[in-house]
């Protein structure tokens, strides 16, 4: 009897399903990993955040702060079963990070090279010394470096590649990390200099990265994969600038980070204005919530980006279905965070797509995964 009631159920369940309309649905989701020194814990969560790839029921999945190859090729092969195919800014091609016959190459690849490593040495360590640069805590001195020697990233014999790599070493030193941008090691270890790597279960119909300023030299590229899924849904990846007082940018017209930003949004509105897509991705803005109870009371971040961001047309399920933070004031990775929820699933036009369910994602706390929460959404046809 109680397995005649349950095929029963089942039937039921199965025929509201089918009655709500649904099909061609994909749970796609955003998280940022935070795979970069400054975050902590990096080298023990590494692990944690692939095991939880693994156990997903994503379909497609935009992960921000991949900055280094090394970390990448890990994930990648860890998670190769579950997601296939795959796609970032210093992919060799679909699906594979290097060329195949690049695998065992002896001699790897590194972000800086020995006559990068002597140009520096020279126009820099002689500017950081005059300006004590290397005298303060290690998590002061790029930054001192950057505010006193800025000239030396405009030279153009030193490699964007090699611009970045010393801000994804913290907590080193600007000499020790330096010195692993330069030094060949067993593993390749270039930047991936937006941080972005997107997953799939399904075959990418086509991908692409586009640089929000091509053109410009930037110690911190930013811009959006482009993937149009099996179904021919199109998915726009992206991390958009953080608004902080120091702006380190030389070769972009802008006076701040908050004008970047502001431009960044700008781009992807008028870019996609006319298509279907589903825009996902840590957008470093987002709304006020203050009539809702515990992680869903929110503050707002940069809201007025946010405004603009939504202007555009888009729709977010999340925060009227789950709704709760992804930067949150208890997460251990963090200190003096208030509750806001900056990591997004949009939609756009809102008719273009359903949207069953969203939830909170890899956000696990005990240990914690990230500095960051994740979102995830069932997108279907209409």
């Amino acid at each position: 009897m109680e397995v005649l009631q349950w095929l029963l159920l089942c039937s039921m369940l199965m025929t509201v399903t089918k009655a709500t309309g649904y099909k061609n649905c994909k749970t796609v989701a955003t998280f940022n990993a935070g795979l970069i020194n400054s975050v902590g814990k990096q080298s023990s969560r590494l692990p944690l955040i692939i095991d939880a790839l693994k156990r997903s029921k994503d379909d497609f999945v935009c992960v921000q702060e991949v900055w280094l190859e090394e970390d990448m090729s890990v994930i990648l092969e860890g998670v190769k079963s579950e997601f296939p195919h795959h796609w970032s800014k210093i992919h060799a091609a679909r699906d594979y990070l290097r060329e195949p016959t690049d695998q065992c190459q002896a001699i790897k690849e590194t972000p800086c090279n020995l006559a990068e490593a002597v140009l520096i040495e020279k126009s820099l360590t002689d500017c950081a010394i005059q300006n004590g640069c290397f005298g303060l805590p290690s998590s002061q001195q790029t930054v001192c470096l950057i505010v006193k020697c800025i000239g030396f990233l405009k030279n153009e014999a030193i490699r964007e590649t090699c611009l970045p790599c010393s801000f994804f070493k913290f907590p080193l030193n600007f000499v020790d990390a330096l010195r692993e941008c330069i030094t060949p090691t067993e593993r390749h270890n270039r930047v991936n200099q937006p941080g972005l790597l997107v997953l799939s279960k399904q075959r990418f119909n086509r991908v692409a990265f586009n640089d929000f300023f091509p053109g410009a030299r930037s110690p911190l590229k930013r811009g959006f994969i482009e993937a149009e899924l099996d179904d021919g849904k199109v998915t726009v990846c992206t991390h958009l600038t953080y608004v902080t007082p120091l702006y380190i940018e030389f070769d972009l017209p802008f006076s701040s980070y908050y004008e970047q930003a502001n431009r960044e949004i700008t781009i992807l509105g008028q870019t996609y204005a006319d298509k279907k897509h589903i825009l996902l991705g840590d957008v470093n803005t987002g709304p006020a919530v203050r009539d809702k109870p515990g992680e869903k009371n929110l503050s707002a971040e940069q809201p007025s980006n946010y405004e603009k961001l939504m202007s555009f047309g888009y729709s977010t399920p999340y925060l009227d279905q789950d709704g709760r933070c992804t930067i949150c004031t208890d997460n251990p990775l963090l200190v003096n965070s208030p509750n806001t929820v900056i990591d997004q699933v949009f939609i756009h036009p809102p008719e273009a797509f359903a949207v069953p369910f969203t939830e909170r994602a890899y956000d696990q706390t005990d240990p914690v995964l990230s500095d960051h929460f994740g979102v995830r959404a069932d997108v279907c046809d209409p």
